[in-house]
């Protein structure tokens, strides 16, 4: 009797794990982007369409956008006093939570 295709698991993405080289690229490249910018914003969105993140992205011509894991971004910040990669920094990575960008 042959077997059923039931049983079978298929993965429906090819995705492939980030690793940590990824990750501390992401830290790099924000930590870039606070040397060379005067102000740090963060945006919260909900239910973002690429229509309105593309507007988005042609107002802030000249600006950095990251979209990325909010304890990546965290870490770049710095989470304490202690560790905070500039002066008051942290209480910007205390409002990463959610959708935030």
């Amino acid at each position: 009797m042959p077997r059923s295709r039931r049983e079978k698991k298929v993965p429906l993405t090819q995705v492939k794990k980030k690793d940590s080289t990824a990750k501390s690229d992401l830290v790099d490249r924000v930590r870039e982007a606070v040397d060379s910018y005067a102000a740090i914003y963060a945006l919260g969105f909900q239910e973002l369409r690429s229509t309105q993140l593309q507007a988005i992205r042609v107002e802030f011509r000249d600006s950095r956008l990251f979209f990325g894991k909010n304890k990546i971004v965290q870490l770049a910040l710095g989470k304490t006093s202690e560790d905070e990669y500039q002066d008051n920094l942290r209480r910007l990575s205390e409002l990463m939570s959610g959708n935030i960008g």
